[in-house]
Order: C-alpha cells, then structure tokens, then sequence
C-alpha cells in the first residue's frame, strides 16, 4: 500500500521560495524545473519506501522521526506517520544551513 505524500504550509513556502530564488535571483529556469523534477521524484520514492532516507544527525531530531532526504544541494526534512501511513514534509533547507534549530 503506497503512502501518501503531505506537505505542510512551511514546506509549501520553503520550495516556493527556492524556486523562486533559482528563476529570479540566479536566473536559472531549467536548474529551478530540474530541482522541482527531483522533488517530485523523491516525493514518489517516498510514497513506495517511506524509510528510504536516513534519520537526522542530529541525536534529538533522530529520536523524534524526523528524517532527511538531500536534494541537489538541499536538505527535505519529513517524518513518518505509519498508523495514518503517510509521509508528512516538514520543510526544505539549504544544505549548508544549519537547520536543527528551525524544527
């Protein structure tokens, strides 16, 4: 039984704003189509395997669910939901970003 993929309003606006920063700021439309392709790629993944991905670094993260999926140089953090058998997208990070301190 395939998961379903759900993504939050963080995750919404952090993919937007990466998208938008490709196409207007770096002026790479095809870069900004390739990243949502790939995206939408591990989104599928996702779906079929939802542990596909490691569990975070960081020990407090891993101890809470959260997992990681690196995208080109992004970091998709998520979480599992097996009794609803989801998969919940909780935000995109640049993958230098430290990040534990925005979850």
């Amino acid at each position: 039984m395939a998961y379903k993929v759900i993504t939050t309003p963080y995750s919404e606006q952090d993919l937007d704003a990466i998208l938008r920063y490709m196409v207007e700021e770096l002026h790479a439309p095809l870069a900004a189509a390739d990243f949502a392709d790939a995206v939408d790629a591990c989104y599928v993944r996702l779906s079929e395997m939802p542990a596909l991905y490691e569990l975070c670094r960081n020990p407090w993260l891993a101890s809470q669910g959260f997992r990681r999926a690196v995208i080109k140089h992004y970091v998709m953090i998520y979480e599992i939901d097996e009794q609803e058998k989801a998969v919940l997208i909780h935000r995109f990070f640049y993958g230098f970003q430290e990040y534990e301190k925005y979850l």
